[in-house]
């Protein structure tokens, strides 16, 4: 049986809930305690299961708290997203604003950190990138009042061949400057309404 759908099953839910009440709270241990913490935060999420969330989950849940009546969809990007990619969703929903948590869909956060994670896999200099770098300037969907879009893959698609031969990420990013602002017919100029607009 796969382990989520063991985990949900009413026995185990059961047995999971008794697990996390008994050990999060057990500060002589910390190991047992950190175990509880890290699978009520991994699972805890999902909407069959009512045990709250330890406050030492990094912010999970109070972030689901702030989500209000859109905490379903949250809740659902939690659950549904691969295990590989589970570290950028905590991240994302862990930073968002509440206007973001109170009307993002799971399906638009989970299609949007897919195709960061497989930009970054697909990228010949990805290990020169640090995971600090990845979470806060790859994988956020927007910055600060951008419109909440679904513009990555367009912009993958349109970029990609231009920097296909370069070997380094200043390298793309010259490239990048001098081509894809003619194909997006994009201009910079101090007239824009914001700043920061969308990149569709």
């Amino acid at each position: 049986m796969h382990l989520r759908a063991a985990l949900f099953s009413t026995a185990s839910r059961s047995l999971l809930e008794r697990f996390i009440s008994h050990y999060a709270r057990r500060s002589h241990a910390p190991t047992l305690q950190r175990l509880a913490t890290l699978i009520a935060a991994c699972f805890l999420t999902h909407a069959s299961i009512a045990a709250p969330l330890p406050a030492s989950s990094n912010g999970i849940e109070d972030a689901l708290e702030r989500a209000g009546t859109n905490r379903a969809q949250i809740s659902r990007g939690l659950v549904d997203v691969p295990e590989t990619q589970r570290a950028g969703m905590q991240f994302l929903i862990r930073n968002m604003p509440d206007s973001d948590l109170q009307t993002l869909s799971s399906s638009f956060l989970l299609e949007d950190l897919a195709l960061a994670y497989q930009a970054f896999s697909d990228a010949p200099w990805r290990e020169r990138i640090s995971n600090e770098m990845f979470l806060n300037e790859i994988l956020p969907y927007a910055c600060m009042t951008e419109t909440r879009e679904s513009w990555r893959k367009k912009l993958h698609d349109l970029s990609q061949p231009l920097i296909t031969e370069c070997k380094s990420p200043g390298e793309a990013a010259q490239r990048l400057n001098q081509k894809l602002f003619k194909l997006v017919k994009v201009r910079y100029s101090t007239d824009r309404k914001k700043p920061d607009q969308s990149p569709l």
